[in-house]
């Protein structure tokens, strides 16, 4: 085992000394930090376009919306092409919400059904893992490809000359595990290009990514790469990549553990980390109860680097909320378009000074011992500290407010006195 050690004189000084090693964060494109709505799964060209039309009319600020799976036919996931009965145009959709002055990214995989002409490639070239797995979800039987060598870029030219062309302007790599069957130790079957999977399982994501990133700045010079991915692994950062935390469940424990999940993640170097707003397994937007909490969990995306709703079910746009919760979500939305010159400065900082953009406490207050063990505070930039309110019913919390240095409330612009504070 080889081990690196980094020293620094802070938590910054020790991240930058990491992306030197394993490389440095690319500058993602001004629209990635906008607000995007997202949805498991739009199911029409018509659809899509629809959402995205009504969020511009209604002088909702948006920058982004996806095209998450099964847009397809059945048979043939891994094909890359839309199915024609619901998506007749995939170019002219594209460009329709291009002309709303939104940007969208779309969903695609590493794994192909038996019937695709890309499985037939890929397997031809010998960069398919030879085992036929079942489908986590839905019913089905797939093969996954081998990102270690040369597959990377006979996967990069399929979903480029078919899915590229339609003028998208990011790719979201779901399962990017993999997630083959979806069984614990099925990898240590696998001979990668690389080696035995036992051994370079882990690294899977980071060769996935590579070969997206690396063919996206070839073909598409004059778009910067935003990759969307569920797994990731050390130096991914150098990928334009930004992670979420997978398909969690919408309820108020899991909401209190992404804040402490998020952080670590990011401690660890990686500085674009998000979640499914609400979580993806929600419930019902028309129910209050709901409504409570995805108030709060939306009040805490505006303060994280990618600022997206997503989950299955019923929809959460934000017109399918009550009169009570509409306004509180659009609040926060324009809030973080007022933060988006601030936001862009910082993600600059990100790549040009190593930097991270959502910081544990212990980033600017190591010399604070009572700062260290508070896991749901955190910086957001140097400027803006996020204190989240995660518990039901709860109309304030305790909000600690390390030294030195003087703090003043974010909405009234009032000195804060003393360092612990209801609020």
């Amino acid at each position: 085992v080889d081990y690196y050690v980094l020293a620094g004189a802070d938590a910054d000084a020790v991240i930058a000394g990491y992306r030197q090693l394993t490389g440095e964060v690319p500058m993602l494109p001004r629209w990635a930090w906008g607000f995007w709505q997202s949805y498991e799964h739009y199911a029409t060209q018509d659809e899509i376009v629809g959402v995205a039309k009504r969020y511009r009319d209604g002088g909702i600020p948006i920058d982004g919306i996806i095209q998450d799976w099964q847009y397809w036919k059945d048979g043939q996931w891994g094909a890359h092409r839309f199915d024609p009965a619901r998506y007749p145009d995939p170019a002219k959709m594209v460009a329709d919400i291009h002309a709303l002055d939104i940007h969208t990214i779309v969903s695609v995989w590493a794994r192909f059904d038996k019937d695709t002409d890309n499985r037939t490639e890929l397997d031809a070239a010998g960069v398919l893992f030879p085992k036929t797995y079942p489908n986590v979800y839905p019913p089905g039987f797939g093969r996954w490809y081998d990102p270690f060598g040369k597959g990377r870029d006979l996967y990069w030219n399929e979903i480029s000359g078919r899915l590229g062309k339609d003028g998208f302007d990011g790719w979201w790599l779901d399962a990017s595990e993999a997630e083959l069957g979806g069984n614990w130790g099925e990898m240590r079957e696998v001979e990668t290009a690389k080696g035995p999977g036992a051994l370079v399982y882990n690294a899977y994501p980071l060769f996935h990514t590579m070969g997206v990133y690396e063919g996206h700045r070839r073909d598409f010079p004059d778009r910067r790469p935003v990759i969307l991915t569920r797994s990731a692994w050390a130096g991914q950062q150098r990928n334009g990549a930004i992670s979420w935390s997978g398909d969690i469940h919408g309820d108020w424990e899991t909401f209190r553990r992404q804040i402490p999940a998020g952080l670590n993640f990011i401690a660890a170097g990686l500085p674009y980390w998000n979640t499914d707003i609400g979580g993806f397994f929600a419930g019902d937007p028309k129910d209050p109860a709901y409504g409570e909490l995805f108030v709060r969990w939306f009040e805490y995306g505006a303060f994280t680097p990618m600022f997206r709703v997503h989950g299955t079910g019923k929809s959460k746009e934000m017109w399918q909320f009550g009169s009570a919760v509409r306004p509180i979500l659009l609040r926060y939305d324009r809030l973080r378009y007022r933060l988006l010159p601030y936001i862009y400065s910082l993600a600059w900082q990100v790549t040009s000074r190593g930097s991270s953009m959502m910081r544990p406490l212990v980033f600017d207050f190591g010399s604070d011992p009572d700062a260290l063990d508070i896991p749901d505070q955190y910086m957001f930039g140097p400027a803006v500290m996020v204190a989240p309110v995660t518990r039901k019913g709860a109309d304030a919390r305790t909000v600690y407010l390390p030294g030195p240095g003087d703090w003043y409330d974010f909405w009234t612009g009032k000195r804060m006195k003393g360092r612990t504070n209801i609020v």
